[in-house]
Formats: C-alpha cells, sequence, structure tokens
C-alpha cells in the first residue's frame, strides 16, 4: 500500500521534531504505535521490545539520514489495522531513498545494521524511492504473542 492509500484507509498519524541526537528514544512515539497496536490487547515484553526497536530505528534513519538532525524538520508516524496486518509509516522531509541498493543489503560497515535487522523482525519493510519507510507487522496469533514474525 502506498501512503495516500494508507492515509485514505484512516490511517492514525503522529507529527514529531526530529530528535537533534544519533540515537534517541522518542518515548511518545513509541508508545503511539505501541497503543495502535495493542488495540487494548496485552503484548509479550518481547513483542514490545521489538516494537521499540522498529520505531526506534525507523525515527533515528529519518532523523539522520533524511532530516539531516535539523530540528525545524517533522518527523510523520502513520498507522494503519487492515485486516491481520499492521502498516507503520515513518516518513521526514529529505530526499528519499531506494530501498532496493544494494548498499541496503551489504554487511557493516558498507550497510545498514538497523535496516538489515528491521527486515529480520518484520513481516516487509519497503519504500517507494521515497522519503517513507514502509513497514508491514502480521499480527501475532494468540499462539505466539512473543515476538513480531
Amino acid at each position: 500500500m502506498t501512503l495516500k492509500e494508507i492515509i485514505e484507509n484512516g490511517a492514525s498519524c503522529l507529527t514529531i521534531p526530529t530528535p537533534t541526537t544519533l540515537f534517541p528514544r522518542p518515548e511518545n512515539a513509541i508508545q503511539f504505535v505501541l497503543d495502535k497496536f495493542q488495540q487494548g490487547s496485552s503484548l509479550s515484553d518481547s513483542l514490545k521490545d521489538d516494537i521499540r526497536f522498529v520505531v526506534s530505528e525507523g525515527i533515528a534513519n529519518a532523523a539522520v539520514w533524511g532530516n539531516c538532525l535539523d530540528p525545524s524538520k517533522k518527523i510523520k508516524i502513520f498507522t494503519l489495522w487492515k485486516g491481520k496486518y499492521f502498516y507503520l509509516v515513518i516518513k521526514d522531509e529529505g530526499k528519499g531513498f531506494d530501498i532496493n541498493n544494494p548498499i541496503y543489503h551489504a554487511s557493516p560497515p558498507e550497510g545498514s545494521l538497523g535496516l538489515m535487522y528491521m527486515k529480520k523482525l518484520a513481516e516487509m519493510v519497503y519504500n517507494f524511492n521515497d522519503n517513507a519507510l514502509y513497514i508491514i507487522i502480521k499480527k501475532p496469533s494468540s499462539k505466539n504473542k512473543k515476538s513480531i514474525k
């Protein structure tokens, strides 16, 4: 789904100022995503940790690489449940990037370790060569509420 489709389907949105540190822990954004993901149900600590990591890493990438740690720029976080899938979009004000660029599939130091871990934790991570990162998380089964995948 594109961001336009996600918004048209009733996505929730939170706008935050760009963090000015390399490793931000934007608790308000993390809690926003956790609240939207939970929908009143309880989550294991492990699943909460996975979601915290994905949100923190996505915001860190948007802050550093997209918005260049410029506090005058904003980051928008969109969330939407569609069937058994949770869509999380983190959008910055940067020029965008191509997630299919081989640099993002290489091992560090050439590649992006955080993006690699996000891909391992989520059902799917993608973009449209734009300034947004799209993350799909499958609803955990009632048997397996311990981690995202």
